[in-house]
């Protein structure tokens, strides 16, 4: 019936030149609701938003529920864009005011997407596709918000789907490379390990850091494949030569209950000592699988693999929480170590981070070394080790190789 309402409201404003909206509004944060409060609270709260949704918009307007905590409104009949924008500031009002649901007051905003026919699609398909790329630029831009789809973010959703449509066989045609950042001890400055980065070699962009895509990989379903290769890669490159490799699992690969399984075969398979290998796991991924983390973990540590939370510090994990957890040491978030020098408060939180990996018998590892400063500042405080420019960017296999030669 959605669609079927577009269509109308195309039809009936090509023959009379006027505008349609269509406004794609998501909840922000529905997901921590449901998760604290339970279903039931969240499906009450659907209905109250969509309640109050309709006190918002004309009769010959439709509002309809697109799916999970998404609506869409359709507004026919546009004469004025500065209308529209003033009817998104209502939603965002209305949706501000607290939810009283069994004697509890729940708080929810919305971002919110707006794109406009013709200016922006001809078609119903293009038009919701429109709203939901611009109701994502209000969600980057801080939530509660909402912003109208332009020519600017056209291109880039062009050029997503493009890289996006590549990707799906990157893969298959051997398009994925792996990096290697050395890792160091640093007392002694001797190489103790490396870090496998994965790197997308794309025929026209050239070398491309998961920064560009990784969030495309989990939205697609396709990292469960790619961490496997990355994992099976860094296994025969820690038999090869007898260093210590630091993988980095995505919270995605978590949830896959064959991921226990799939690195005990690995490491059979690559028969490489799984004393090598260490999976390096972010605070906030650990967050999101609470429950399941302490499993996992220890099904990690039982085949012999070290783990690490990778970017330390910057979660908001409990030092009770962090405590329960069967790790191996911690990786300090290079925002802290950049600021060293100059904020004598993340000096002080670089210390207590190594006090406290010390104190649970953990090692700790600084990430974004760059001057011989942090490197002593470092040294000073018993960090047991260093990655960094100071040392080496990433660096393709062949050159690792080169570069391992060196302190050998």
């Amino acid at each position: 019936m959605l669609i079927d309402r577009i269509n109308q409201a195309i039809a009936y404003s090509h023959r009379h030149n006027k505008k349609v909206a269509v406004m794609f509004i998501d909840l922000d944060n529905f997901k921590t609701i449901n998760d604290t409060h339970g279903h039931e609270v969240g499906d009450e709260l659907l209905k109250r938003v969509a309640n109050r949704l309709t006190t918002v918009f004309r009769d010959t307007d439709t509002v309809a529920r697109f799916g999970g905590d998404e609506f869409i409104a359709v507004i026919p009949e546009v004469e004025d864009i500065a209308d529209i924008t003033r009817l998104a500031d209502r939603v965002l009002k209305v949706l501000g005011t607290p939810f009283d649901i069994e004697g509890e007051e729940l708080f929810v905003s919305a971002s919110i997407g707006i794109s406009l026919y013709p200016d922006n699609g001809q078609t119903a398909s293009e038009l919701i596709k429109f709203a939901d790329a611009a109701m994502y630029k209000a969600k980057e831009e801080g939530k509660n918000k909402f912003a109208l789809f332009t020519k600017e973010l056209h291109e880039k959703s062009l050029e997503i789907f493009i890289l996006k449509n590549r990707l799906h066989r990157a893969l298959e045609r051997k398009e994925f490379l792996i990096y290697y950042q050395p890792i160091h001890d640093t007392n002694t400055r001797e190489l103790i390990g490396c870090e496998a980065l994965l790197r997308w070699k794309h025929p026209t962009k050239g070398i491309l850091s998961p920064a560009l895509f990784m969030e495309h990989l989990e939205e697609m379903g396709l990292i469960k494949d790619v961490g496997e290769w990355v994992f099976k890669e860094a296994c025969m490159r820690a038999k090869e030569w007898n260093l210590g490799v630091h993988v980095n699992v995505s919270p995605k690969q978590l949830v896959f209950k064959d991921l226990i399984e799939f690195f005990r075969s690995t490491v059979k398979e690559c028969e490489v000592n799984p004393e090598l290998i260490s999976v390096e796991i972010t605070e906030n991924s650990l967050i999101k699988v609470k429950e399941e983390a302490v499993q996992i973990l220890q099904g990690i540590r039982e085949l012999g693999i070290k783990s690490f939370i990778d970017d330390f510090g910057t979660g908001y994990s409990s030092l009770l929480y962090i405590k329960s957890l069967p790790i191996d040491g911690v990786k300090i978030d290079r925002f802290f170590i950049k600021s060293m020098e100059s904020s004598k408060v993340d000096r002080t939180i670089v210390k207590f981070t190594v006090e406290l990996a010390h104190s649970l018998n953990l090692k700790a590892i600084a990430e974004g070394v760059e001057d011989e400063f942090q490197l002593m500042y470092l040294k000073e405080l018993g960090c047991d080790a260093a990655q960094g420019y100071l040392f080496s960017k990433p660096i393709p296999e062949d050159e690792f190789k080169e570069y391992l030669s060196k302190f050998r």
